[in-house]
């Protein structure tokens, strides 16, 4: 995307216009809703609305977790608990998958949505991240939001197609 976009700003914590050594599995942080939207529409897809996303996490059966209702620290995925500091590379956490078969919907980063929150100028996040302390906090139903531009090193984009 970078190369083919070089006006294209590089994200918040990386230095230079080349993916972080050692990161190449792991999700792109430092991303704002317009790096995200821009992404997205190079390659032909858009990010969910927040109700595809919780439907993709959850599953038909409106479990709590992807994985179900058990919690297991560190066995599910990277929240403050599991002591890792950081993101991980996006398929560690094989046993949280979701239902659909979607890997790290809880933890790792927050995610980036289609949906407004309360009018146009701020987004709403899905999925929690590695700084998310317990299982109270890491829930398919859990949401938060910010603005258009902000970038923080725990917050990336998950794209989809229709």
């Amino acid at each position: 995307f970078l190369e083919a976009n070089p006006q294209h700003p590089p994200p918040a914590y990386w230095k230079g216009r080349s993916y972080p050594v050692g990161k190449q599995n792991h999700p792109v942080v430092g991303v704002t809703l317009y790096d995200a939207l821009a992404f997205c529409r190079w390659l032909g897809c858009r990010l969910p609305a927040e109700q595809e996303w919780e439907k993709a996490a959850r599953g038909l059966q409106g479990q709590t977790y992807p994985w179900g209702e058990d919690w297991e620290e560190g066995k599910y995925c990277n929240n403050w608990e599991s002591g890792v500091g950081g993101t991980t590379p996006v398929d560690r956490y094989p046993a949280g998958i979701s239902p659909f078969h979607v890997y790290d919907m809880l933890g790792n980063v927050w995610e980036w949505t289609a949906s407004e929150y309360q009018g146009p100028f701020m987004h709403v996040l899905r999925g929690g991240s590695w700084r998310q302390f317990s299982r109270l906090t890491v829930r398919a139903v859990q949401r938060d939001w910010l603005t258009l531009s902000d970038a923080r090193d725990d917050l990336g984009f998950r794209c989809a197609r229709s």
